[in-house]
């Protein structure tokens, strides 16, 4: 558990191995249902992958099973207000400048959690953060103009 500054002040992560000692305490030893830490990280990596694959190439909508709301990417129309600043450009020119996002029409891409129908105690606690990977390969789809399908905001 965190208790740091800023904006997640308390940060509570749980792990893989967190999450598999919950899984084994509950399961008998030599039932078809016990099985070894690597093949437990094989089977949540290969989900994951599948359902980051719906997400990305059929532009679906992945519901979370018990009630815990559903995952999709969004694109939205970048306002003026709210540029990003480009540090590299930035830094060369020596002059404050903005993405403004002209590959994509001025459209932004991202990941988002609908908990408007999920069924969890203070919901506006809990946040989703994709790997870094996924957040490459959502920006190199937006690049290629492969994301026209996504669902506007």
């Amino acid at each position: 558990m965190y208790f740091g500054r800023g904006k997640n002040r308390i940060h509570v992560d749980y792990t893989i191995q967190d999450i598999y000692k919950k899984y084994t305490k509950n399961i008998e030893k030599g039932s078809m249902y016990d099985i070894s830490f690597k093949e437990f990280t094989d089977i949540c990596v290969s989900f994951n992958q599948k359902a980051m694959n719906i997400m990305f190439l059929e532009a679906g909508t992945i519901k979370a099973l018990s009630r815990l709301g559903q995952f999709q990417i969004m694109k939205s129309k970048q306002s003026l207000d709210k540029l990003s600043v480009d540090f590299k450009s930035t830094n060369e020119a020596k002059r404050t400048i903005y993405h403004l996002n002209e590959h994509s029409n001025g459209y932004r891409g991202r990941f988002f959690w609908s908990k408007k129908n999920a069924y969890l105690k203070f919901k506006s606690f809990y946040m989703f953060l994709p790997t870094r990977t996924h957040k490459r390969k959502l920006a190199e789809l937006i690049k290629t103009n492969n994301y026209d399908y996504f669902i506007t905001k």
